[in-house]
């Protein structure tokens, strides 16, 4: 039997991070179904806080004010274009890929991340969809409290309790604790899926592929 243990830094700000996770769940159920003796193995999914912009606003602003601000309305025609055909072979659907919803200081989402993990790992993750899905698809703001509330509680979270941890300076100060570990220990960019406690590395959203040969190799190097 095989424990994989897979820790992924990211940040609930990068699109990028999401369509890696899905990718990562496809290489997943891809290895469960073909590989022999697979249903003896698990899989043990942690999400780390990474922030991309740790002095953004906390109150969120337009993310197309931002971008409009670093590239033309051609150049931002293009990349939704492409965002959008990406995220789609994802199963992700965005109106505004890139432009949509607001962007801002992501500390607030990683809290809730973290109160969730404190219940199970498996609760984290279905936290983190939650979150991913109302920024990117619902184009909702980031930094928005109510938001975040509402996906830790569909996700299955007490309401009372969320808003309790989410004003908790003690969760504050973990989570801040847990980015600058994170960034110390050698991570630059997100996301980053980091295998058997930092043994393998897979930087950047991937693909299924990437992370099914991955647990091959970390396989045979068991059986050595």
């Amino acid at each position: 039997m095989t424990l994989f243990s897979i820790s992924i830094v990211s940040d609930t700000a990068c699109l990028w991070c999401w369509m890696g996770s899905r990718r990562l769940q496809k290489a997943i159920s891809l290895y469960q179904k073909t590989y022999p003796g697979s249903s003896k193995d698990t899989f043990e999914i942690t999400w780390k806080p990474y922030y991309l912009d740790p002095n953004a606003l906390t109150k969120g602003w337009p993310m197309k004010e931002k971008i409009l601000n670093q590239m033309t309305p051609e150049q931002v025609e293009r990349a939704q274009k492409h965002m959008q055909a990406v995220a789609t072979v994802d199963g992700i659907s965005i109106k505004c890929p890139g432009v949509g919803g607001k962007t801002g200081n992501t500390k607030l989402s990683h809290m809730l991340l973290h109160v969730a993990k404190e219940h199970s790992l498996d609760m984290q993750s279905r936290v983190a969809e939650e979150i991913y899905r109302r920024r990117f698809e619902q184009e909702g703001d980031i930094t928005d409290v109510e938001m975040l509330i509402r996906a830790g509680v569909d996700a299955g979270l007490d309401e009372n309790a969320l808003r309790k941890a989410l004003e908790d300076p003690e969760v504050a100060k973990v989570v801040d604790s847990g980015e600058t570990e994170v960034k110390s220990s050698g991570v630059t960019g997100v996301p980053q899926f980091i295998f058997q406690g930092g043994g393998h590395r897979i930087n950047g959203a991937g693909d299924p592929m990437d992370f099914f040969e991955l647990f091959m190799k970390i396989k045979e190097e068991e059986s050595r």
